[in-house]
């Protein structure tokens, strides 16, 4: 079967990027695989030279069957590219695979992808493919698990699931069901809801959490996000993401993955805050 095609979504970390494309260049399936480039225009005068630096870098992309590339003459951000971009590539094909410019990702990513996309199209019950998956304990004996909370690492998706997703829905999420991916989903939500942030991927977990679907994790992550210590996401340097990808060949070995309410206690306290998180929260709601 052919690969699903690839997106990358792109802006001013030049460096970054060029480290992305040589790691998944790296991948045997590249070659067959079409890659589709979504560049944002830039946001300030100052971005502007970063911004046609990577436009230089994506015009001369080299080892995959075809290179189509976006470029946007205006600042849609993030969650607008992200959504369009994906909505826009779905309309053509029938699954995709994401990644955004600061992710390393393994030799047997798109392996990994691809199978897990092909296997589990009929699975209802599963909204996504995670490529990272943070450092906690797995099953020694299985290679994937499943989780309530998608991955935006570098990630796949299916038309029929994404196209069931409306983006402006602002209802409140069942707290208990809903943190069961993380502390910091309803808080998240909740900001979303008030317009202090822009999140495509909290939408997402809404939907999901609303619908009860899962998303499907490797026990050995394919994918490491370089872009904590300067990315949009983060204001400084957090480590407890960090991971060793992983070096082996893939193979699934438990195609009939059931939810695991063990594996989902050990995903929800990875992101559990700890109280001086929330004490530290608490203080900067009430400045806000």
């Amino acid at each position: 079967m052919k690969p699903a095609p690839i997106i990358i979504f792109v802006y001013n970390r030049p460096n970054h990027l060029r480290r992305t494309l040589q790691s998944l260049s790296d991948n045997p399936l590249a070659a067959e695989s079409d890659l589709f480039v979504f560049s944002d225009g830039a946001k300030t005068e100052a971005d502007e030279s970063k911004v046609n630096e990577v436009r230089y870098i994506i015009r001369t992309i080299e080892g995959f069957r075809e290179v189509i590339i976006y470029n946007s003459y205006y600042n849609k951000g993030l969650a607008n590219s992200i959504i369009e971009g994906v909505s826009e590539t779905l309309s053509v094909y029938e699954k995709v695979i994401v990644l955004e410019d600061d992710l390393i990702v393994s030799r047997n990513f798109l392996t990994y992808m691809n199978t897990c996309l092909d296997l589990f199209k009929h699975r209802t019950d599963i909204a996504s493919i995670s490529g990272y998956t943070p450092p906690i304990v797995t099953h020694e004996d299985h290679s994937v698990y499943l989780s309530c909370r998608p991955g935006s690492w570098g990630w796949g998706t299916w038309r029929d699931r994404w196209d069931k997703i409306y983006w402006k829905d602002s209802r409140e999420p069942n707290k208990k069901k809903f943190n069961r991916g993380g502390d910091d989903l309803t808080r998240m939500f909740k900001q979303q809801r008030a317009g202090k942030i822009d999140s495509w991927a909290v939408r997402w977990a809404h939907h999901n959490s609303r619908n009860s679907l899962y998303t499907v994790y490797p026990c050995v992550s394919k994918v490491l996000n370089i872009g904590t210590s300067e990315g949009t996401h983060f204001k400084s340097k957090e480590k407890r993401f960090d991971v060793v990808i992983d070096q082996n060949e893939f193979v699934l070995t438990n195609a009939d993955i059931q939810p695991s309410d063990i594996m989902m206690e050990r995903f929800r306290k990875f992101w559990k805050y700890t109280l001086w998180k929330r004490f530290k929260l608490f203080i900067l709601d009430l400045i806000n």
